[in-house]
């Protein structure tokens, strides 16, 4: 009977030392910010957008995931609590479960007017059409030049505009709060020996400037090529003139030229067919080159490809290790936790040495569990309510 006891004394030793190390697990990890029920497409708590333009976002939303079975929604929060606005996108868009279940296919605008900060938090199945790349753009280029000027229905519906116009699967276009299309623009960039060329100021997924490529070439490459939603990247490729030049000192002057459009996680290919160069920065530039001499341009391209897709995967692995911050807990909290925790183990402990490891049949004990919220909130109207899906952690933020 003493080695039964012992080996439940055993037995509850370890499960209070598990329910210790969960108690400090979630205290290290939990937020002060709570996510509020979801109301719908848009929740809007502190009213900061009108009841018109709530209403009218909020039926087009709608018929947006009717549409498609896309799912947009918008999150105006009151406050961040002290929290960084990834934390707070990424906790409201797991607690609604933006998307559908299995799909993941949804997408969260959330707009922090107190801290003047924006995020698009996208699912995990949207990723190849919102891209981070494509998320960024659309809040430094689209939803941020009407928020500096107070502008702020405008910037919410243009905002969510360019987002469903991303989940169709259409170009990338900066349209203005009239409804009129931008010019992209363009751009000049040395190129040697005193000569400049001018290339589009947003980066695109094939540049032909040599004029190498027939019009249904280059449809049929762009048509397999690794572009963020039809827009630039993540491998960009430039067919250039014949130079004379540094060919190195070219393609990095067209990457500076692009790098505040694309960010990090971007490779640049280009080649200059009539002199057989190829800049490529990786081991596969020789590859790249033979393919040229022996192969074609248009099968050249393809490597060069193959060759920027497989760097962009290793720096994007690289990057999301250290992209999302660790959520911050009170110091204070957490040790006022430790301390219940310690005192109740040690509770526990005592009263089992007391006991001599015996343990009441009908006794029910509980330790610990889990300390996650149930998530879903409900919509008070009765509509949109969450999918089931959730986020990945991808996305973009930005400030005004």
């Amino acid at each position: 009977m003493r080695r039964a006891g012992g080996s439940r004394l055993w037995l509850w030793l370890w499960l209070g030392m598990l329910s210790l190390f969960a108690l400090l697990t979630s205290a290290r990890t939990a937020l002060a910010f709570v996510p509020p029920p979801i109301a719908g497409h848009v929740t809007d708590p502190s009213k900061e957008l009108d009841a018109t333009t709530a209403a009218a976002l909020e039926a087009k939303l709608e018929a947006f995931r009717l549409e498609t079975t896309n799912e947009v929604a918008v999150f105006v929060a009151p406050s961040l609590q002290g929290e960084s606005i990834e934390d707070v996108a990424y906790a409201t868009f797991n607690t609604w479960k933006i998307g559908l279940a299995g799909k993941d296919n949804g997408v969260l605008l959330v707009w922090a007017p107190i801290e003047r900060k924006v995020r698009i938090e996208t699912g995990r199945g949207v990723g190849d059409l919102v891209p981070d790349v494509r998320a960024s753009r659309i809040i430094r280029e689209i939803i941020t030049p009407p928020f500096k000027q107070a502008l702020f229905a405008d910037g919410v519906k243009l905002g969510c505009d360019a987002i469903m116009a991303a989940l169709r699967g259409e170009p990338y276009r900066v349209l203005s709060s009239t409804g009129g299309e931008k010019a992209p623009g363009t751009t000049t960039v040395p190129a040697g020996d005193g000569k400049t060329l001018t290339i589009p100021a947003m980066a695109p997924c094939l540049l032909d400037l040599a004029d190498a490529l027939t019009p249904e070439e280059e449809v049929e490459l762009v048509r397999g090529a690794p572009c963020n939603a039809r827009g630039g990247g993540p491998v960009v490729t430039v067919i250039l003139p014949a130079l004379g030049a540094d060919l190195e000192s070219t393609a990095l002057a067209l990457r500076r030229a692009w790098e505040v459009d694309l960010g990090d996680a971007w490779q640049l290919v280009a080649f200059v067919p009539s002199e057989g160069r190829v800049f490529t920065p990786s081991v596969s530039q020789p590859v790249v080159e033979s393919v040229l001499r022996t192969g074609g341009l248009q099968r050249a391209v393809l490597e060069g490809w193959d060759a920027g897709r497989k760097l962009v995967k290793e720096q994007r692995a690289a990057l999301a290790v250290s992209a999302r911050p660790p959520p911050r807990g009170s110091g204070w909290g957490n040790a006022a936790v430790f301390l219940v925790a310690l005192a109740a183990f040690l509770a526990i402990f005592r009263w089992l040495w007391m006991r001599g490891g015996s343990v009441r049949s009908g006794g029910a004990s509980s330790f610990g569990g889990s300390s996650s919220s149930s998530g879903g909130g409900s919509s008070s109207g009765g509509g949109y309510s969450g999918g089931g899906g959730s986020s990945g952690g991808g996305g973009a933020s930005g400030s005004y």
